[in-house]
């Protein structure tokens, strides 16, 4: 082991719990982001924010300058954080007196249509204001994800894979109605097609490396949410990865 790890390992022994619980609410308050991703929310008095309502943008626990910003770079932030789109986004002005209280990390961010964010150009030096902050609100839910073949995040309009808390979907009894219900569920208004894989190759390395989470899913009425639907949560042995569900939808 390194020296770090033996000193910080030696530190770490001597914090109560109490120190414990401090940093906790600090990181909670900072709005740190998750593993998967580098970007977080917090809302206008700097506690962690969902996303789904406008709120400030953070990038590594700093906020976004809004210079080249465009809906391109917001759809895909929120692809990032799990989400299907963009709902809104804005410069936050004077949208908060606790925005001094960050760095801003990210500046000239450029991204194209249905680009990942590693294909995005950007700098992590700014000459912005906190004035050109970014505000950002997602929709869709981090429930149900579109991936290509690669397991990036989809733009949702050609065929990708659906993933469901991270598993595939079985086509077990999977309907038009279904396809529906899932596409408005990730905040668009109804489905485009949808297909088994069978023997379609582009998913085939990936989809042996996930588990299979949803099956049976049964949505009976046009309209309905899916909440309202009946299915079998968890993973499916009666399905193989050829019964996985493809999905594309529409605005």
């Amino acid at each position: 082991r390194s020296l770090y790890t033996i000193k910080f390992e030696e530190e770490s022994r001597t914090m109560s719990v109490k120190d414990v619980v401090f940093v906790l609410a600090v990181s909670l308050l900072l709005g740190v982001a998750d593993a998967a991703s580098d970007f977080s929310f917090v809302d206008n008095r700097m506690r962690k924010s969902d996303g789904k309502t406008l709120s400030l943008l953070l990038y590594k626990g700093g906020t976004v300058c809004d210079d080249y910003f465009t809906i391109y770079a917001a759809n895909t932030i929120c692809r990032d954080l799990g989400f299907t789109k963009a709902k809104e986004y804005k410069s936050a002005g004077n949208w908060s007196g606790y925005q001094g209280a960050y760095s801003i990390k990210l500046d000239d961010v450029v991204c194209g249509p249905g680009w990942d964010w590693s294909k995005c150009r950007y700098t992590e030096t700014s000459d912005c204001r906190h004035e050109e902050d970014i505000l950002l609100s997602c929709a869709g839910t981090d429930l149900f994800k579109l991936v290509d073949g690669n397991g990036n995040p989809a733009t949702g309009n050609d065929l990708s894979l659906l993933l469901y808390k991270g598993g595939t979907v079985c086509d077990d009894y999977f309907t038009d109605i279904t396809a529906d219900t899932i596409c408005r569920e990730m905040g668009f208004s109804k489905k485009k097609e949808w297909r088994m894989t069978g023997g379609y190759q582009t998913f085939r390395p990936m989809q042996d490396g996930l588990e299979k989470k949803l099956d049976n899913v049964r949505c009976n009425s046009p309209g309905m949410k899916f909440e309202d639907c009946t299915y079998n949560d968890g993973h499916s042995n009666d399905c193989s990865h050829s019964e996985d569900v493809l999905l594309s939808c529409e605005n």
